[in-house]
């Protein structure tokens, strides 16, 4: 996904394969082809959170100006949390990524978003 030029923007992946046990991360591709820093939140919520509206698991992912990034995120380390944070892992609704206050950025590029 290309996004350009937007301030309030956002992409979300709904997730149509919703059992991620067998997964041990979570890894997004990011390119900033700005030439000032990118700063976007990931999401991850369940069934249970959409139902209701909790915010679901929210971590941050930094870019430096012209440069590429693979953020991991380590599931099973957020699935035995306990906190509000923790998802089932079986039952996975949606990965959202929207912009952090602080991000400047106005081009970029999320070009894979895999389990593994």
């Amino acid at each position: 996904a290309r996004l350009i030029r937007n301030s309030g923007w956002a992409l979300v992946l709904w997730e149509p394969y919703p059992d991620w046990r067998a997964f041990d991360h979570l890894s997004v591709e990011v390119v900033n082809t700005s030439p000032l820093p990118l700063v976007m939140r990931i999401r991850i919520r369940d069934r249970v959170h959409h139902a209701d509206r909790k915010p679901g698991y929210i971590e941050s992912i930094e870019v430096r100006p012209r440069s590429r990034k693979i953020h991991e995120i380590e599931l099973q380390e957020i699935m035995s949390a306990g906190s509000s944070a923790a998802f089932n892992a079986a039952m996975i609704r949606s990965l959202t990524l929207t912009p952090h206050p602080e991000n400047r950025a106005m081009e970029f590029y999320v070009t894979r978003i895999w389990l593994e």
